[in-house]
């Protein structure tokens, strides 16, 4: 197992305690804008991006760098006057139907104005969400989903050429396969690195070591450096059900109404069994011998994760100290922590390199959550 970790976050609140997370040898955060301009032909941010925008900043100034995502086309979100999850747009009306000339046109120049603006502050940049799954592209037919990725991944390197935008799959399937194909196996593809998120024995079949052949494929076929951006194994099998089932329909998949995992692994969905599960995963992590992060420069690489909608505790190795306690995450990152390790190692010919070690998900316990 490599050692000297990095450790980053992605916040969930607007006040974090910077000194905790500097204590945990924090390092990096994964944080994202919205779309700058509410009007067509407006000069001035919107207020809802200058609000982004301040988030970003806060940890800059506090000596953070930032993976910066670009917003998606948009998500399956809960509609209250439907009483159900619709698909709702992200990007403004007026830039027109998805995947007209105007429609495109105005997403390239927002994403070219938006990485001349952070240049020099932002060099990592993720592509909207989990585009493979239909939670994210919705509507959006393949050429349209396409279209939006390139565009914006073009856009970022037109504003900024020195940008490495990516992409985060949601899990292998045939879809993924074919972005792959038609986005990175090409000669002029904009994408750097491709991230690619996976929490098999929880929300897919399998566990620790389907990351082995995960991997093998997804470096096979996209031919970039992998980063392995979001993971995890929850350490509770059931939530807090409801009584009133109509609430169900406000979320997207069954596991969230449900409150209960289809898949397992290993004796179950415990906190023993996810310290378990970590562990192994850091090792396949640490020993696969794909390129697992961007040997570019020498900087660090994020590999952010996203939480679980069940409750649930998580203790996480830090810099090979014994495992820490959820609790002094959920302090730092104001609530709600999301844990990320990178290690460092020296390239082929001896010269510093930046490859990525492993990170761990976060499983929020209610009594922590504010």
């Amino acid at each position: 197992m490599k050692t000297n970790h990095m450790i980053g976050i992605t916040p969930a609140h607007d006040a974090p305690r910077f000194d905790l997370l500097r204590d945990l040898g924090v390092q990096w955060v994964r944080q994202g804008y919205v779309f700058p301009f509410a009007e067509r032909g407006s000069e001035r941010p919107s207020e809802a991006f200058l609000r982004s925008e301040e988030q970003v900043e806060t940890y800059l100034r506090e000596g953070f760098q930032v993976l910066a995502s670009f917003p998606g086309p948009g998500s399956m979100r809960y509609a209250p006057e439907e009483g159900k999850t619709v698909y709702v747009r992200a990007m403004p009306e007026w830039m027109g139907e998805v995947g007209s000339a105007d429609y495109q046109k105005a997403l390239f120049d927002a994403a070219q104005w938006l990485a001349e603006r952070t240049k020099g502050k932002i060099t990592y940049w993720q592509v909207a969400n989990e585009p493979d799954i239909d939670i994210f592209y919705g509507p959006l037919t393949k050429d349209q989903n396409i279209g939006f990725l390139m565009t914006a991944a073009r856009g970022l390197l037109a504003g900024n050429p020195d940008a490495k935008p990516g992409i985060n799959l949601g899990y292998i399937n045939d879809y993924a396969r074919l972005l792959m194909r038609e986005m990175y196996a090409i000669p002029d593809s904009p994408f750097a690195y491709l991230g690619i998120d996976g929490y098999m024995g929880s929300w897919q079949l399998g566990g620790p070591e389907t990351w082995v052949s995960y991997i093998d494929e997804t470096a096979r076929l996209s031919g970039k450096p992998i980063l392995i951006n979001e993971w995890g194994f929850s350490s509770l099998q059931w939530g807090e059900k409801y009584t009133d089932l109509e609430r169900k329909n406000f979320y997207n998949q069954q596991v969230c109404y449900y409150k209960h995992w289809q898949y397992t692994w290993g004796k179950g969905h415990t906190p023993e069994e996810q310290a378990r599960y970590v562990r192994l995963c850091q090792k396949i992590f640490a020993d696969h011998p794909a390129e697992l992060l961007l040997p570019v420069e020498r900087r660090a690489h994020l590999l952010a994760v996203r939480r679980t909608g069940l409750p649930g505790r998580v203790r996480l190795g830090v810099r090979g100290r014994r495992p820490e306690p959820q609790a002094r995450l959920l302090r730092a990152a104001g609530g709600k922590p999301h844990a990320v390790w990178l290690r460092r190692r020296e390239a082929p010919d001896g010269r510093p390199a930046e490859k990525n070690a492993q990170s761990g998900r976060a499983v929020i316990h209610r009594n922590f959550t504010k």
